[in-house]
C-alpha cells in the first residue's frame, strides 16, 4: 500500500508550519518582516538560524544546512522515515490517511508491473537456501 500523493499534497496545505515548529519543541518564534526566526531545531545555538516562510511552508536552516517542508523537518528532528513522518502530520491534524493499492500506485509512478514466474522461482529458492 502507498500513501496517495493527492492526499500528501491535501495534507501539507492543511498544514501549519508554524505549528509543527512548536511540536518539535522550538522556542521563541519571532517575526522579523515576512519571515519568522528561531533557533536551530538540529543543533545548540543562540542566535537565531533557522528561517521559516509562512507564505511557502518551508525553512531554512542556515546552522545546519537543512531545509524543506513539515515532512522534512519531522524527518530530519525525529530521526523519522517519510511513511512515519506524514503519519505524525496526518494524526496531528486529525485526518485518516488514504491510501492507494500497490497495482495502481506502480501505473503510477509509470513502473510497468509485469510478473516473471522464473525470476520469482530463483529468488524464493534462494531465500530458501540462505534461510536454512
Amino acid at each position: 500500500m502507498y500513501i496517495s500523493k493527492p492526499f500528501i499534497e491535501k495534507l501539507l496545505q492543511s498544514v501549519d508550519i508554524l505549528e509543527v515548529f512548536q511540536y518539535i519543541g522550538a522556542e521563541k518564534l519571532q517575526k522579523k518582516g515576512a519571515y519568522y526566526w528561531c533557533c536551530s531545531p538540529f543543533k545548540s545555538e543562540k542566535t537565531p538560524s533557522c528561517q521559516i516562510k509562512v507564505n511557502t511552508q518551508r525553512f531554512i536552516d542556515y546552522s545546519s544546512d537543512i531545509s524543506g517542508n513539515a515532512i522534512t523537518l519531522l524527518m530530519q528532528k525525529n530521526n523519522l522515515s517519510f511513511v512515519e513522518a506524514v503519519e505524525v502530520l496526518a494524526q496531528m491534524k486529525g485526518i485518516p490517511i488514504e491510501y492507494e493499492n500497490q497495482e495502481r500506485g506502480r501505473l503510477l509512478a509509470g513502473v510497468k508491473y509485469t510478473q516473471h514466474p522464473k525470476i520469482e522461482e530463483k529468488i524464493e529458492r534462494l531465500y530458501k537456501e540462505i534461510k536454512n
